[in-house]
């Protein structure tokens, strides 16, 4: 599984070049249309790198080992991974057409394959883990209604661009604010399970309850235009859509209260990663309820542009990669324990926040003059830190000791960080790579 994290880190490294090449546009004469370009780089991102790496860290931590990364789980994976690296070039030469959308339904398609099975084989049972687990799963079945719903509208309600963009917008709600959100709090449970710090049952359910149930109605208080088309189905149930804000807030604040008593305090250098992004995770709800907020509400326009990628890169970059990065190290993936490690990390976070320091201030009317190089810059560190990570990934750990007749011969042993993950049975010390 080792090998099929490099691959997804591969594929990370390309979609922040491809990031990068888009901020350099201004400065470039490329015969290609933006629209191509930014397709090509999201849909990379979110199916090709994150999908990928969250299914490869949800196999290892909820199905028996002889399960997680057996033949058939192996043959869906890079099934799904080729998939994804395919969808790039279509869409990067084409567009939203034929072949694009042929190879985007097929991967929903193997993505369900895998789920579904992961859903069936999963190991802990019963457990509040296991609970995030198919809530999970199941809105990225929901999220995956929105792209089956545009040519039905194209067909039947005459391609009206407002249906396709609830559509379109239905499809990022749910992806990132459930498939993304809710898998990594599944993978947040579990890690503490396995730690022996599980958060108490009737919290987590408390959590999982009130999270959950939050995130229709914030569909429907984002999504753009939905209230003047859905006027009166709004007023007669705003009694219930409204206070979602208080309730995804007050179920953070829950989870929170027990999980700070409950994060492990050793190896601080190598937990950060999921520090930072359960961090990111709070900020976002803490948005969420600030913006319907009547007193701020009436000062933020959600349907702006600038605003709404603020939103998405808060979430794919500030949450679910840190959150990745930390559990690939844990799992023996990645040297997160590396110095090396930290510092590209930290580079990578720098670029990021920079990015989004720019973003948020052109939303709110704040444009800096030197807005357009401001972003080359944070995508630059963001490629920098994410190249300098997968360059530690692909050095081969070894380390020459000389012999009782002068020749030096090369011999692998196992780097420092990787002593305590063999010692728990994670790497093996022979054999072929699991």
């Amino acid at each position: 599984m080792k090998q099929a994290a490099t691959y997804s880190l591969m594929v990370l490294a390309t979609v922040a070049a491809a990031g990068t090449f888009m901020r350099a546009m201004p400065w470039w004469q490329v015969d290609l249309p933006f629209e191509h370009i930014r397709h090509a780089h999201s849909h990379l991102g979110f199916l090709g790198w994150l999908f990928s790496a969250y299914v490869l860290v949800l196999l290892r931590l909820f199905l028996p080992k002889e399960k997680a990364w057996s033949r058939d789980k192996q043959q869906w994976f890079y099934a799904a991974l080729v998939t994804a690296a395919l969808m790039f070039p279509a869409f990067l030469f084409g567009g939203y057409t034929a072949p694009a959308i042929a190879l985007l339904t097929l991967h929903t398609v193997i993505a369900y394959v895998l789920l579904v099975k992961i859903w069936r084989q999963h190991g802990p049972s019963g457990r509040p883990s296991g609970w995030f687990l198919k809530v999970a799963i199941f809105f990225f079945f929901v999220s995956s209604l929105g792209p089956f719903a545009i040519p039905f509208i194209q067909v039947f309600g005459s391609g009206s661009p407002v249906s396709v963009r609830l559509a379109v917008h239905f499809y990022l709600h749910f992806q990132y604010s459930g498939w993304f959100v809710f898998g990594f709090l599944a993978m947040l449970y579990r890690f503490l399970e396995t730690r022996g710090e599980a958060i108490p049952r009737r919290v987590a359910a408390t959590h999982l309850v009130l999270a959950a149930s939050a995130t229709l109605p914030l569909y429907i208080l984002t999504a753009p235009a939905l209230n003047d088309a859905f006027e009166q189905f709004y007023e007669s149930f705003s009694w219930l859509i409204n206070p979602a804000p208080w309730w995804q807030l007050a179920a953070m604040l829950l989870f929170l209260h027990f999980a700070w008593r409950q994060w492990p305090k050793r190896q601080r250098g190598v937990n950060w990663p999921g520090f930072f992004a359960l961090s990111v995770l709070t900020v976002k709800v803490l948005l969420e309820w600030l913006v319907f907020l009547p007193s701020f509400g009436k000062w933020i326009d959600i349907g702006n542009h600038f605003l709404v990628i603020t939103y998405l890169h808060l979430l794919f970059l500030g949450m679910a990669t840190p959150a990745v990065w930390w559990l690939f190290g844990h799992l023996g993936w990645l040297p997160s324990g590396k110095t090396a490690f930290q510092r590209w990390a930290v580079v990578f976070i720098a670029g990021f926040v920079f990015t989004e320091g720019l973003l948020l201030g052109m939303g709110l009317g704040s444009a800096a003059t030197w807005f357009a190089e401001g972003l080359l810059a944070g995508a630059l560190l963001m490629l920098a830190g994410t190249a300098g990570i997968l360059s530690l990934q692909l050095k081969p750990n070894t380390t020459p000791l000389p012999q009782a007749k002068a020749a030096l011969q090369t011999i692998e042993l196992p780097d420092r960080d990787d002593r305590q993950a063999i010692a728990a049975g994670e790497i093996k010390t022979n054999g072929p790579e699991q």
